[in-house]
């Protein structure tokens, strides 16, 4: 077994991959000012890390919130001034990025949207759920901050909103705080092999690498390798299963950065590698997440059996 380190930086790439700065928070909090009587807190991380988008820039202060139905068309801005705002949305949050932030100098998002599987889940068919997000900034993006409510929450304060703007009362105020941080540091990969009778491998792989270690996304996914990797070992050091035809390579990686590393820094490897199953969210419960069973082929000019 080895632990693979790699830098987290903006200067380092692996194929077409920029990797990321490192992140930490230590607090982050969301809370109604004014009107006085609306007053509460919209969101907490101590309370729950997927309340603060992942990766979100440092901020403390006070703004107006501004409702876009979407925001991700440039005709929702035309008789609406975002600056210095903080923008409510449901839309595509890249796409409002762009738009609210990059363009016309919003300072922060609230997002209440969900994923929406048609014909499978409407974003209210789990109406006290968070969606997870996360931003990936590059060198030359305008940072900001953004916090995220249920669809159930976001209804709510869009009413409020709606309303005071329709009796011509003051705006919904509120003030955020975002106690964030970017440095250059790196990332871990943890590499188990198995040894089998060939060079050939066959990989099994889990992320853990989210602001908290949820049960199912992605704890359930990276214990199951862990059991499967001790199992497969203590029967063949027991003499009931034979030695495997292949190499077994267990990996635990940051999600998408790890995997691109890794791959990258062992192409040689990579013909030897015949198949990889890939232990994500295995805990899942599909009844209670509205989510569907996605089976994905690769593209035709990397065919495989799977296809």
């Amino acid at each position: 077994s080895e632990i693979l380190s790699f830098p987290a930086n903006e200067e380092n790439r692996y194929w077409t991959l920029d990797m990321f700065e490192e992140w930490d928070t230590s607090e982050a909090t969301l809370h109604i000012i004014e009107p006085e009587n609306y007053r509460r807190k919209l969101a907490d991380y101590d309370d729950l890390k997927i309340s603060l988008i992942q990766r979100s820039a440092p901020f403390e202060g006070e703004a107006n919130i501004i409702v876009l139905e979407d925001g991700e068309d440039q005709s929702e801005y035309e008789n609406v001034d975002v600056t210095g705002k903080i923008v409510l949305t449901k839309g595509d949050l890249r796409r409002v990025y762009d738009l609210a932030v990059e363009k016309f100098g919003a300072i922060g998002i609230i997002y209440d949207g969900m994923r929406e599987i048609k014909p499978v889940r409407h974003r209210m068919d789990i109406p006290n759920a968070i969606q997870y997000s996360s931003f990936w900034w590059t060198k030359d993006d305008k940072k900001c901050f953004s916090f995220v409510l249920s669809p159930k929450e976001g209804e709510r304060l869009r009413k409020i909103v709606k309303e005071r703007i329709k009796n011509n009362k003051s705006q919904v105020r509120v003030n955020a705080k975002v106690k964030s941080k970017f440095y250059k540091g790196k990332i871990d990969v943890v590499s188990v092999i198995i040894p089998g009778e060939t060079d050939e491998e066959i990989i099994i792989v889990s992320h853990l690498c989210h602001p908290q270690g949820a049960a199912n996304d992605n704890v359930s996914g990276s214990a199951t390798n862990l059991e499967i990797a001790r199992t497969i070992n203590k029967l063949i050091n027991e003499g009931k299963l034979q030695k495997p035809k292949r190499n077994i390579r267990f990996l635990w990686v940051p999600e998408m950065t790890g995997t691109v590393a890794f791959l990258a820094t062992h192409e040689d490897k990579i013909q030897k590698m015949i198949a990889a199953i890939n232990l994500d969210m295995v805990g899942e419960n599909q009844e209670i997440c509205k989510s569907s069973f996605l089976i994905e082929r690769t593209p035709d000019s990397n065919s495989s059996f799977v296809n």
